[in-house]
């Protein structure tokens, strides 16, 4: 329901919803845990409160404004689904992109792992135990900047949907920004704390302490990168084109990483062969990853500005795309739907 409600513009209601939630299921799973000792069970049992209040809230919400005729949605509306099969081609097409990013990360660790692990000048004993150790921080970290692009991605197709293009690009600029600044506090954080809080926190061996807090550093720098790059995924997601939606989510992970990463190997194995110094060489591998990430969200993030501020607003002039066809012809079923439903 959350995705309705924001698709309205109403993106306050639901972020005061989900904080409200999360801190009555912080609040009982220490009553539960705590006081009434019922460990794991407790847990379970404040999650379901939590979650079942924010359920809660939004139905009131679609109660209330349903009965003021300020909304498109209806207590009725969410029960009696209809299914529809012609539906379901323009709803995976629009949702392959998020498939592809997710299905590109695992693609990608995987061919780390054995890079770190199985190559001639592996080090797995520490490499790849920094890399299991420093990934849970900067994807801890990741989640919240891809949260950003949740929740200015439906005030973007709010206002798309209506033609504001100007305000399409405030929205664009100011995500952006606060994406940016969210990522420097960040990383200033980790990397001021990467030799004591975290490596206490990951109860890192003692041997293994400074190459830990020097993995943490690099690697972190993921999530400035990144920070850059998520105003693609949100005006392409954004404008439901689907091309350039599966374009921007193939491309660090598939396009890039199959360039860069190939190249730095053989670098490495360059280094290798001419030094013998295992350690600088895996540290290229490393230094090679966060590379491609950097690489590919300033292109991205350059071709993303292109569309928003030249292509954009001519886009009821231009000649349709295969993706916004799909587009069009997913709204012209869903409008023929809504009309048959509708008495007269």
């Amino acid at each position: 329901m959350s995705y309705f409600i924001r698709s309205e513009g109403y993106n306050t209601y639901v972020m005061a919803c989900g904080i409200a939630a999360n801190l009555i299921n912080i609040a009982l799973d220490a009553l539960f845990i705590i006081v009434f000792k019922m460990g794991v069970l407790g847990g379970v049992v404040a999650t379901v409160i939590g979650w079942f209040f924010n359920t809660f809230a939004y139905i009131i919400y679609i109660v209330v404004k349903d009965r003021k005729q300020k909304t498109w949605l209806s207590i009725k509306s969410l029960f009696k689904f209809k299914f529809n099969k012609k539906l379901l081609g323009p709803i995976f097409s629009l949702g392959l992109g998020g498939f592809l990013r997710t299905f590109g990360i695992g693609f990608s660790f995987i061919v780390m792992n054995l890079l770190i692990a199985n190559s001639h000048f592996a080090m797995p004993e520490y490499f790849q135990f920094f890399w299991a150790k420093g990934q849970p921080i900067v994807s801890l970290f990741l989640i919240s900047i891809f949260g950003i692009n949740d929740g200015a991605r439906s005030l973007f197709s709010y206002n798309y949907t209506l033609r504001k293009f100007d305000r399409c690009k405030k929205v664009y600029l100011w995500t952006m920004l606060i994406a940016l600044l969210y990522s420097i506090i960040v990383y200033v954080f980790v990397a001021a704390t990467a030799n004591n809080i975290w490596v206490w926190i990951l109860n890192v061996d003692s041997d293994k302490v400074e190459g830990t807090a020097t993995f943490i550093r690099i690697i972190s720098l993921r999530i400035l990168a990144v920070s850059l790059v998520i105003n693609s995924l949100l005006a392409f997601q954004g404008a439901n084109d689907v091309e350039k939606t599966i374009f921007s989510s193939a491309f660090e992970n598939f396009i890039s990483f199959i360039i860069v990463i190939p190249i730095s190997y053989g670098i490495a194995y360059g280094v290798y062969k001419t030094t013998g110094n295992k350690e600088i060489v895996n540290w290229i591998i490393v230094g090679a990853f966060v590379f491609n990430c950097l690489l590919s969200s300033l292109f991205l993030m350059g071709f993303s500005y292109w569309f928003v501020f030249k292509k954009l607003e001519k886009i009821d002039q231009t000649k349709l795309s295969w993706s916004r066809k799909i587009e069009h012809k997913f709204f012209e079923m869903a409008q023929q739907a809504e009309l048959l439903e509708t008495p007269y």
